[in-house]
């Protein structure tokens, strides 16, 4: 799972590096947490169907794909995925000295 996330980590930076003019942070967030989606989707289908290790399981939850992603866990990543877009605005301005960030919200 953690290379799961760090691959999130890495998409949602390279999303918002290349797409920060262009984009509002809103749809940021909604674009991330389908980044996120797929990639539990995906990783999902290998680790629990492929390789029979039963992670988790949202079969139990409504509007589930196969038991591995739902609308409910889809949501929670849109609200979370903010943490992820600043944490790497941060990270690039004090490592590698990138200029900071402005949020268009709209």
């Amino acid at each position: 799972m953690m290379i799961a996330g760090g691959i999130c980590f890495i998409l949602i930076g390279l999303l918002n590096e290349n797409s920060q003019d262009r984009m509002s942070f809103i749809s940021q967030m909604v674009v991330s947490s389908v980044i996120i989606s797929g990639v539990e989707f995906l990783t999902g289908v290998i680790v629990n169907l492929w390789l029979g290790l039963n992670v988790w399981d949202y079969s139990n939850k409504p509007y589930n794909v196969l038991g591995q992603i739902c609308l409910l866990y889809v949501s929670i990543w849109f609200f979370l995925s903010p943490l992820d877009i600043i944490a790497d605005d941060y990270l690039r301005y004090w490592l590698i000295c990138e200029r900071r960030s402005k949020y268009r919200f709209w």
